[in-house]
């Protein structure tokens, strides 16, 4: 009996091409390509990504929420007493990489972003990106998607 998985027996030779397995395709997820992109732009540009990211789309609003984002060096400026100073460094990072991920999302989403706002609460070590969508009808429709921050 020979196990197969993405191409290769068990032992780790390639496969003859008729006996290939294929891997199951799924089907695109807007909020998980978001939180995807979004764990990867903070990973570039603070040094590492947030453990866990999480988007919640509406018709005009997505939504990113991501947990343990702050690096050592940031953990020790709260605990000396200095949250303000991870704030504004982070502040500035964002505004920083405020046009790469506006670009991701209006290309994710086929939208126009007419708004961004980040923030982070470095009690709960927890940090929020918000964007803004060109106004359409509300559809009533909710789209949430999870990113265990291993990318």
């Amino acid at each position: 009996m020979c196990f197969a998985r993405w191409g290769h027996n068990f032992r780790g030779s390639a496969m003859s091409e008729e006996t290939t397995v294929q891997p199951i395709q799924r089907p695109f997820s807007a909020a998980a390509a978001i939180s995807n992109h979004m764990v990867r732009l903070f990973a570039r540009y603070f040094g590492r990504g947030p453990t866990k990211a999480r988007t919640t789309l509406n018709t005009n609003i997505a939504v990113v929420t991501m947990a343990e984002t702050m690096t050592r060096a940031e953990h020790n400026l709260v605990l000396a007493g200095e949250p303000e100073a991870v704030r504004t460094i982070r502040a500035t990072l964002q505004r920083t990489m405020r046009a790469e991920a506006v670009a991701a999302i209006e290309e994710i989403l086929g939208r126009t972003v007419v708004a961004y706002m980040s923030d982070i609460d470095t009690g709960a070590n927890v940090a929020a990106v918000v964007f803004m969508l060109e106004p359409r009808a509300e559809s009533g429709s909710v789209e949430v998607a999870e990113s265990d921050g291993a990318l």
